[in-house]
């Protein structure tokens, strides 16, 4: 009898950015090879450095069941923001990305994006027989949620990478409490009276940096 059974996890990166997609990862684990990713360093994507991150971006996609990607763009969640809660759009892309990763496994462990983590687990396990257990801090506490969040994280920043590269110019991290990505959206929006649509217009930074560079436009009117 196997006693420990095949685990998914399912974890996200990008939730809080102003630039660039949310992107869901998902991964289904045996226990030898759960054993082996743990040997291997793989923990919460936050407490690794960029360069093994990638490292083990690879093992993870060599050494697991299955595994599983998806990116919602910064305007599939405009438009979604409309008619959805931000939890609400978490838990349909965590429900799409597992259905993505279309292998059987008996236990599935979820970062919850929820203040209240068992309701947020209730709503993905409608679509499930395995079980589902939906945990804070799920990423740090389980490997396969650890492994997901760094496929996750890595595909997340290689898109702002090549945002980066088409702008030509930094855009820092593309969270709004980065001065960098405030400034670069400041000025962008200043040259060019729009954003561009890797850029979520339904976040308050957007109405904020709008205001802003009106204000200053208004300054600089009245001065002549």
């Amino acid at each position: 009898m196997n006693q420990k059974p095949r685990e998914a996890g399912v974890d996200e990166a990008g939730r809080g950015p102003v630039i660039g997609p949310l992107v869901f990862g998902a991964v289904a684990l045996s226990p030898e090879q759960r054993k082996f990713l743990e040997a291997q360093g793989v923990k919460d994507s936050k407490d690794i450095s960029r360069k093994k991150r990638l490292k083990l971006y690879e093992i993870i996609k060599q050494n697991s069941i299955a595994h599983a990607t998806l990116h919602y763009s910064a305007k599939k969640i405009d438009q979604l923001r409309k008619k959805m809660t931000l939890n609400e759009i978490e838990i349909q892309g965590m429900v799409d990305v597992l259905i993505k990763l279309n292998t059987n496994v008996e236990v599935i462990y979820i970062d919850a994006a929820d203040v209240n983590p068992k309701r947020f687990g209730e709503r993905i396990q409608k679509f499930f027989k395995a079980k589902v257990i939906a945990r804070h801090k799920a990423d740090r506490d389980y490997i396969v949620v650890g492994a997901a969040s760094i496929l996750a994280k890595v595909e997340r920043d290689l898109e702002v990478k090549k945002i980066e590269e088409k702008v030509g110019i930094p855009i820092g991290s593309g969270y709004p409490s980065d001065v960098a990505t405030r400034d670069f959206l400041l000025q962008y929006y200043k040259k060019h009276k729009s954003f561009p649509d890797w850029v979520r217009k339904s976040w308050k930074t957007i109405e904020l940096i709008k205001s802003k560079a009106e204000h200053e436009q208004s300054k600089i009117d009245d001065f002549f």
